[in-house]
Protein backbone atom coordinates (compact mmCIF):
# COMPACT_ATOMS: atom_id res chain seq x y z
CA UNK A 1 0.00 0.00 0.00
CA UNK A 2 0.99 3.78 -0.42
CA UNK A 3 -0.40 6.64 1.24
CA UNK A 4 0.85 10.33 0.33
CA UNK A 5 0.19 12.40 3.56
CA UNK A 6 0.02 16.30 3.15
CA UNK A 7 -0.01 18.34 5.83
CA UNK A 8 2.26 20.05 8.33
CA UNK A 9 5.32 19.42 9.72
CA UNK A 10 7.38 20.74 12.92
CA UNK A 11 9.75 20.68 15.59
CA UNK A 12 8.11 19.34 18.61
CA UNK A 13 9.86 20.83 22.02
CA UNK A 14 7.47 18.65 24.35
CA UNK A 15 8.02 20.43 27.88
CA UNK A 16 7.00 17.21 30.37
CA UNK A 17 5.84 19.80 33.40
CA UNK A 18 3.06 19.10 36.54
CA UNK A 19 2.38 22.87 36.28
CA UNK A 20 3.43 25.87 33.89
CA UNK A 21 5.02 28.95 36.37
CA UNK A 22 3.23 31.93 37.11
CA UNK A 23 4.57 35.74 35.60
CA UNK A 24 8.72 35.78 36.81
CA UNK A 25 8.20 32.09 38.35
CA UNK A 26 11.01 29.64 37.11
CA UNK A 27 10.14 25.72 37.32
CA UNK A 28 12.28 23.16 36.38
CA UNK A 29 10.73 20.58 33.58
CA UNK A 30 11.89 17.96 31.51
CA UNK A 31 12.31 19.33 27.53
CA UNK A 32 12.55 16.49 24.50
CA UNK A 33 12.94 17.83 21.26
CA UNK A 34 11.60 15.52 18.46
CA UNK A 35 9.75 15.51 15.64
CA UNK A 36 6.11 16.87 14.88
CA UNK A 37 3.39 18.18 12.84
CA UNK A 38 0.39 16.01 12.38
CA UNK A 39 1.23 15.15 8.65
CA UNK A 40 4.82 14.09 10.32
CA UNK A 41 3.37 11.87 12.55
CA UNK A 42 1.21 10.35 10.87
CA UNK A 43 3.82 9.47 8.06
CA UNK A 44 6.38 8.33 10.17
CA UNK A 45 3.93 5.47 12.22
CA UNK A 46 2.00 4.79 8.85
CA UNK A 47 5.89 3.50 7.62
CA UNK A 48 7.12 1.85 10.96
CA UNK A 49 3.91 0.25 10.60
CA UNK A 50 4.87 -0.83 6.71
CA UNK A 51 3.13 1.20 4.66
CA UNK A 52 4.80 2.98 1.76
CA UNK A 53 4.50 6.67 3.16
CA UNK A 54 5.32 9.94 1.31
CA UNK A 55 5.09 12.84 2.91
CA UNK A 56 4.23 16.19 1.32
CA UNK A 57 4.76 19.82 3.28
CA UNK A 58 7.03 22.76 3.85
CA UNK A 59 9.52 23.71 6.09
CA UNK A 60 12.25 26.27 6.37
CA UNK A 61 15.37 26.01 4.30
CA UNK A 62 17.26 26.34 8.04
CA UNK A 63 19.21 23.84 10.39
CA UNK A 64 15.90 23.04 11.87
CA UNK A 65 14.23 22.02 8.41
CA UNK A 66 17.35 19.86 7.10
CA UNK A 67 17.15 18.47 11.06
CA UNK A 68 13.82 17.33 10.19
CA UNK A 69 14.37 15.64 6.98
CA UNK A 70 16.45 13.59 7.98
CA UNK A 71 14.45 12.26 10.62
CA UNK A 72 11.91 11.80 8.09
CA UNK A 73 13.98 9.99 5.67
CA UNK A 74 15.41 7.88 8.45
CA UNK A 75 11.97 6.29 9.33
CA UNK A 76 12.08 4.98 5.36
CA UNK A 77 9.61 8.16 4.31
CA UNK A 78 9.77 9.57 1.44
CA UNK A 79 10.13 13.14 1.27
CA UNK A 80 8.49 15.30 -0.95
CA UNK A 81 8.94 18.56 0.98
CA UNK A 82 9.48 22.07 -0.38
CA UNK A 83 11.57 25.00 1.53
CA UNK A 84 11.25 28.08 2.30
CA UNK A 85 13.27 31.17 3.17
CA UNK A 86 10.70 31.35 6.48
CA UNK A 87 12.08 29.53 9.09
CA UNK A 88 10.57 25.53 9.88
CA UNK A 89 7.86 25.65 12.03
CA UNK A 90 7.82 24.71 16.10
CA UNK A 91 5.29 23.85 18.59
CA UNK A 92 5.77 24.09 22.21
CA UNK A 93 3.46 20.85 24.06
CA UNK A 94 3.23 21.12 27.29
CA UNK A 95 2.46 17.93 28.69
CA UNK A 96 0.92 17.75 32.17
CA UNK A 97 -0.48 14.72 33.67
CA UNK A 98 -3.15 13.03 30.93
CA UNK A 99 -3.48 16.98 29.29
CA UNK A 100 -1.56 19.11 26.46
CA UNK A 101 -1.98 22.21 25.39
CA UNK A 102 0.39 23.70 22.55
CA UNK A 103 1.52 27.17 21.11
CA UNK A 104 2.65 27.20 17.94
CA UNK A 105 4.74 28.92 15.18
CA UNK A 106 4.06 28.37 11.63
CA UNK A 107 6.47 29.64 9.75
CA UNK A 108 7.13 28.26 6.34
CA UNK A 109 3.51 26.18 6.75
CA UNK A 110 1.84 29.97 5.85
CA UNK A 111 3.79 29.31 2.94
CA UNK A 112 2.59 25.88 1.58
CA UNK A 113 -0.19 26.52 -1.30
CA UNK A 114 -1.16 23.44 -3.67
CA UNK A 115 1.42 24.54 -6.17
CA UNK A 116 3.53 22.63 -3.52
CA UNK A 117 2.20 19.12 -4.00
CA UNK A 118 3.61 17.06 -6.34
CA UNK A 119 0.21 15.69 -8.24
CA UNK A 120 1.83 12.98 -10.48
CA UNK A 121 3.65 11.46 -7.52
CA UNK A 122 0.11 11.63 -4.99
CA UNK A 123 -1.69 9.97 -8.15
CA UNK A 124 0.42 6.55 -7.82
CA UNK A 125 -1.10 6.43 -4.33
CA UNK A 126 -3.53 4.21 -3.09
CA UNK A 127 -4.53 6.68 -0.28
CA UNK A 128 -4.15 10.34 0.34
CA UNK A 129 -4.54 11.86 3.97
CA UNK A 130 -4.71 15.48 4.36
CA UNK A 131 -4.30 16.45 8.13
CA UNK A 132 -3.92 19.39 10.36
CA UNK A 133 -6.07 21.52 7.75
CA UNK A 134 -6.57 24.18 9.68
CA UNK A 135 -2.66 24.91 9.83
CA UNK A 136 -3.16 24.72 6.16
CA UNK A 137 -4.24 28.65 6.18
CA UNK A 138 -2.94 28.90 2.41
CA UNK A 139 -4.04 25.47 1.27
CA UNK A 140 -7.04 24.12 -0.63
CA UNK A 141 -7.28 20.89 -1.24
CA UNK A 142 -11.11 20.68 -2.46
CA UNK A 143 -9.94 19.74 -6.02
CA UNK A 144 -7.18 17.74 -5.03
CA UNK A 145 -9.76 15.43 -3.40
CA UNK A 146 -11.88 15.46 -6.59
CA UNK A 147 -8.98 14.48 -8.79
CA UNK A 148 -8.18 11.76 -6.49
CA UNK A 149 -11.62 10.46 -6.27
CA UNK A 150 -11.45 10.43 -10.13
CA UNK A 151 -7.82 8.52 -10.08
CA UNK A 152 -9.31 5.98 -7.72
CA UNK A 153 -7.91 7.14 -4.56
CA UNK A 154 -9.41 7.00 -1.47
CA UNK A 155 -9.46 10.35 0.24
CA UNK A 156 -8.58 10.82 3.76
CA UNK A 157 -8.98 14.04 5.64
CA UNK A 158 -8.44 15.19 9.23
CA UNK A 159 -9.29 19.11 9.05
CA UNK A 160 -8.78 20.01 13.08
CA UNK A 161 -10.61 22.87 14.35
CA UNK A 162 -11.28 26.54 12.93
CA UNK A 163 -11.71 26.52 8.75
CA UNK A 164 -15.13 25.78 6.87
CA UNK A 165 -14.53 22.08 4.77
CA UNK A 166 -18.08 21.96 3.81
CA UNK A 167 -16.65 21.86 -0.26
CA UNK A 168 -13.89 19.28 0.93
CA UNK A 169 -16.28 16.97 2.57
CA UNK A 170 -18.36 16.25 -0.88
CA UNK A 171 -14.80 14.50 -1.68
CA UNK A 172 -13.96 12.70 1.15
CA UNK A 173 -14.00 9.40 2.19
CA UNK A 174 -12.78 8.23 5.69
CA UNK A 175 -13.14 11.86 7.90
CA UNK A 176 -11.56 12.00 11.38
CA UNK A 177 -12.55 14.17 14.12
CA UNK A 178 -12.63 14.28 18.21
CA UNK A 179 -15.70 14.88 19.84
CA UNK A 180 -15.47 18.64 20.22
CA UNK A 181 -14.66 19.00 16.61
CA UNK A 182 -17.34 16.59 14.85
CA UNK A 183 -19.97 19.52 16.77
CA UNK A 184 -18.24 21.87 14.34
CA UNK A 185 -19.28 20.45 11.37
CA UNK A 186 -22.42 20.03 9.60
CA UNK A 187 -23.98 18.36 6.39
CA UNK A 188 -21.44 15.29 7.07
CA UNK A 189 -22.19 13.59 4.08
CA UNK A 190 -18.90 11.18 4.74
CA UNK A 191 -18.61 7.35 3.77
CA UNK A 192 -17.13 6.57 6.81
CA UNK A 193 -16.96 8.91 10.26
CA UNK A 194 -13.86 8.02 12.71
CA UNK A 195 -14.47 9.89 16.25
CA UNK A 196 -11.68 9.74 18.44
CA UNK A 197 -12.95 9.51 22.24
CA UNK A 198 -9.36 9.72 23.75
CA UNK A 199 -9.51 7.99 26.84
CA UNK A 200 -12.95 6.50 25.86
CA UNK A 201 -11.69 4.87 22.56
CA UNK A 202 -13.44 6.15 19.69
CA UNK A 203 -16.48 5.04 17.44
CA UNK A 204 -16.67 4.51 14.06
CA UNK A 205 -19.84 5.39 11.53
CA UNK A 206 -20.29 3.47 8.35
CA UNK A 207 -23.62 3.53 6.33
CA UNK A 208 -25.63 5.17 9.15
CA UNK A 209 -24.08 1.69 11.77
CA UNK A 210 -22.03 3.01 14.39
CA UNK A 211 -19.52 0.59 15.83
CA UNK A 212 -18.07 1.33 19.23
CA UNK A 213 -14.57 0.58 20.44
CA UNK A 214 -13.28 0.35 23.63
CA UNK A 215 -10.26 1.74 24.77
CA UNK A 216 -6.97 0.25 26.09
CA UNK A 217 -6.20 1.01 29.34
CA UNK A 218 -1.97 1.63 29.75
CA UNK A 219 -0.26 4.03 31.83
CA UNK A 220 -0.08 7.72 30.49
CA UNK A 221 2.97 9.70 29.92
CA UNK A 222 2.69 11.73 27.00
CA UNK A 223 -0.79 12.38 25.04
CA UNK A 224 1.21 14.59 22.30
CA UNK A 225 0.05 12.90 18.59
CA UNK A 226 -2.09 10.11 19.81
CA UNK A 227 -3.91 11.39 17.26
CA UNK A 228 -1.96 10.92 15.08
CA UNK A 229 -1.14 7.79 15.45
CA UNK A 230 -4.69 6.71 15.59
CA UNK A 231 -5.36 7.95 12.34
CA UNK A 232 -2.03 6.42 11.30
CA UNK A 233 -3.08 2.64 12.50
CA UNK A 234 -7.13 3.33 11.15
CA UNK A 235 -5.31 4.29 8.24
CA UNK A 236 -2.94 1.08 7.52
CA UNK A 237 -5.21 -1.61 8.69
CA UNK A 238 -8.57 -0.08 6.74
CA UNK A 239 -6.14 -0.51 3.83
CA UNK A 240 -4.69 -3.88 4.67
CA UNK A 241 -8.32 -5.13 4.99
CA UNK A 242 -11.26 -3.17 3.97
CA UNK A 243 -13.13 -3.57 7.68
CA UNK A 244 -13.78 -0.20 9.55
CA UNK A 245 -14.10 -2.51 13.22
CA UNK A 246 -10.45 -3.78 12.96
CA UNK A 247 -8.99 -0.42 11.53
CA UNK A 248 -11.01 1.12 14.65
CA UNK A 249 -9.65 -1.27 17.23
CA UNK A 250 -5.84 -1.88 15.84
CA UNK A 251 -5.80 2.44 15.53
CA UNK A 252 -6.74 2.41 19.35
CA UNK A 253 -4.23 0.10 20.62
CA UNK A 254 -1.30 2.39 18.26
CA UNK A 255 -2.73 5.68 20.12
CA UNK A 256 -2.21 3.77 23.46
CA UNK A 257 1.04 2.96 22.79
CA UNK A 258 1.71 6.31 21.47
CA UNK A 259 1.16 7.82 24.98
CA UNK A 260 3.31 5.41 26.86
CA UNK A 261 6.29 7.62 25.66
CA UNK A 262 7.70 11.07 24.79
CA UNK A 263 6.68 12.47 21.90
CA UNK A 264 4.54 11.49 18.57
CA UNK A 265 6.12 8.89 16.84
CA UNK A 266 8.59 6.95 19.49
CA UNK A 267 7.19 3.40 18.70
CA UNK A 268 9.20 1.61 16.71
CA UNK A 269 9.46 -1.90 19.02
CA UNK A 270 6.27 -1.10 20.12
CA UNK A 271 4.91 -1.35 17.09
CA UNK A 272 6.69 -4.90 15.78
CA UNK A 273 4.99 -6.50 18.30
CA UNK A 274 1.49 -6.27 17.35
CA UNK A 275 1.30 -5.74 13.17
Amino acid sequence: MHVSVIGNVCLDLVIKTDKLPSCEEDLPAKIVPCIGGNAANSAIILSKLGAETTLHSKIGNDIIGKHLINEIENSNVTSKMETSKQRTAITLCFSQCKERSFLYDPGATNEFTIDDLDMEEIMKSDAVFVTGYSYLKNLSVMDLFKKAQENGLLTIFDPCPGRDVSEELKYTDILFANENEIKELSEINVKIVVIKKGADGCMAKINNKEIECKPINVDVVDTTGAGDAFNAGFIYKYLQTNNVEKAANFANKIGAINVTKIGAANITKEIEGIV
